[in-house]
């Protein structure tokens, strides 16, 4: 192997950070034989557990494999505080930096870390995954929300020939805590296009800190993966790779990749129910394999999701999946049935066994904080009403919820139970409040 002057560098650096701990009270030797003795035991602590260069702090979070470290960049560093970055400045400062001084500040940036943000946007009312909040407009150098936005800068600054030595770097902003992700997602396309081997293990320490690799728009990831490393991550996740194959064709040409897309929760409920079209015989029970994936489907995590794969169950005669109400005072279980038997409120007969006799009670807020106005009203409803269960904002509160207080977007729904004469429960009140544009416009587009 040959040594190249920066491993000279390199060597000269870690003999010294050695003697300079072993003289310092690391280790106090009685004479010269027990001292080489010290010496290497030290030196084998710092090959397994890291001994980088004094004066590095990790800034909050922790950095693995800081031995592939390269020399601080003293330059680099002072070039940064010269600049002085500021967020409401950003824009323009970027623009002075030199075209080729921009990968060595990007690395020893990215080196320094410190991009772990504590701060969320401030979204009251609105339910809807966290996201990072922005950094304020007097935040530098040292602020960790606006060092977030400088470390995208950095990685934008760097090419495929760069990862090698920035594989303990990656680890490090995949274990950075929900709800980061953008900075994540920015690491794993790049390791996604120039190393997909190190991929899976990114994706596992993203997984760990709350990154979730089941979201549909991050399908393209578990697609870079090798072959072995996807069905590692189907077994790990159900997570499947969508084909390019139209789902017909798919079907045809290979069977366990169909199976593989109708079980896993991040390829679209469309093309799953498509792939079921396509593998179901003309005639005859439904076969073995198809019917577990089918019935794995039901446990989607979305009651909608969960209610499309069994109505299809229902049509070839497994009935077992269709919503029917309990005869227990289970809130989450009845909660569950009232989603999935609202995704076919016009046919389903289990939601007109949950409205008693004397009808259910409606009630409804509109509030706009924007313009400070709000209006309620209110109606009975009656079992041959099916219209209340129709609407975009129910599916969207009840989607994932296992109690009477269910929010999903800019919609809360408040459901109130009472005890039934057959074991089960009646509801009583259904109250629903939209705090309109809460989360923005996007969301009343919902379902569509």
């Amino acid at each position: 192997m040959r040594i190249t002057d920066d491993d000279d560098v390199q060597t000269a650096r870690l003999i010294a950070e050695i003697w300079r701990r072993s003289t310092a009270g690391a280790v106090v030797p009685n004479d010269a034989a027990n001292h080489v003795r010290a010496v290497l035991v030290l030196l084998m602590t710092c090959c397994m557990a890291g001994c980088g260069p004094a004066g590095h702090a990790s800034r909050g979070e922790p950095l693995v494999g800081r031995f592939a470290r390269e020399v601080h960049d003293v330059d680099a560093d002072a070039k940064w505080h010269a600049l002085a970055p500021r967020s409401a400045t950003w824009g323009a400062q970027q623009e002075e930096i030199p075209e080729q001084d921009r990968k060595r500040l990007a690395l020893e940036l990215l080196w320094q870390g410190g991009f772990r943000c504590d701060r969320t946007k401030d979204r009251p009312h609105c339910v809807s995954p966290l996201e990072m909040d922005e950094p304020r407009p007097d935040e530098g150098l040292e602020a960790p929300c606006f060092r977030r936005v400088l470390a995208s800068w950095a990685l934008l600054q760097l090419d495929g020939n760069d990862l090698g030595a920035l594989s303990g770097l990656a680890r490090s902003i995949m274990s950075l805590p929900a709800p980061e992700a953008e900075l994540k997602l920015e690491v794993l396309e790049m390791f996604a296009e120039s190393a997909p081997d190190q991929l899976l293990s990114l994706l596992t320490e993203a997984a760990r800190a709350g990154f979730d690799v089941t979201r549909e728009e991050r399908t393209p990831l578990i697609a870079r993966l090798s072959p072995a490393d996807q069905r590692t991550a189907m077994r790990r996740w159900r997570v499947s790779a969508r084909s390019e194959l139209a789902p017909a064709e798919l079907a045809a040409r290979d069977r366990d990749a169909a199976l593989n897309e109708i079980a896993a929760p991040n390829i679209d409920i469309d093309t799953r129910l498509e792939l079921i079209s396509a593998l179901v015989p003309d005639s005859g029970p439904l076969p073995e394999d198809l019917h577990h994936v089918m019935v794995e489907a039901t446990r989607d995590r979305d009651c909608w999701a969960a209610a499309r794969f069994g109505s299809e169950l229902a049509a070839h005669g497994d009935l077992r999946f269709s919503p029917e109400r309990p005869r227990r005072r289970d809130v989450a279980a009845n909660v569950r049935v009232l989603c999935m038997a609202a995704s076919n409120a016009a046919v389903d007969h289990s939601l007109r066994e949950y409205i008693p006799a004397q009808g259910t009670v409606e009630i409804y807020h509109h509030i706009d904080g924007a313009r400070h106005t709000r209006s309620d009203t209110s109606r009975v409803v009656h079992r041959n009403h099916t219209y209340v269960w129709e609407s975009k904002d129910l599916r969207m509160a009840l989607s994932d919820c296992t109690t009477t207080h269910c929010a999903g977007g800019d919609h809360v729904v408040d459901l109130t139970f009472a005890p039934a004469f057959d074991g089960g429960l009646e509801l009583t009140t259904i109250e629903r409040t939209e705090y309109v544009n809460a989360c923005g416009p996007s969301m009343h587009e919902f379902g569509d």
